[in-house]
């Protein structure tokens, strides 16, 4: 499950964090060297997208440092995704997190 730890209070009139979402294109070919090619792209769809929040923010910093992403088992061509961060362990004195990972999870209905 996604973690919305991150997400941060809107008493301030601020919109509310939306999300990232993108769509899925998967692309299947032989180059030209005659080796088996599978691209799986993710593109940004950005009217259903957060404009920016600390949160999103976090999310987008993650992937520059790291460039890796848990893809869910089934993606299929067109499906969209929602970006979330994955606590994966915290600091027993502080509570805060000390390791996590980025998740897309499929958006069953839109």
């Amino acid at each position: 499950m996604i973690n919305d730890a991150l997400l941060v209070a809107s008493n301030d009139n601020k919109p509310t964090c939306k999300g990232l979402f993108y769509r899925c294109s998967i692309h299947n070919f032989i180059d030209k060297s005659g080796a088996l090619v599978s691209s799986t792209k993710l593109r940004p769809l950005k009217r259903m997208s957060c404009k920016g929040c600390e949160k999103c923010a976090g999310i987008l910093d993650t992937l520059a440092e790291d460039l890796s992403c848990e893809l869910p088992s089934k993606l299929a061509h067109g499906d969209v995704v929602e970006l979330g961060v994955v606590i994966d362990s915290e600091d027993c004195e502080s509570g805060l997190s000390d390791g996590w990972h980025v998740r897309a999870q499929l958006v069953e209905n839109l």
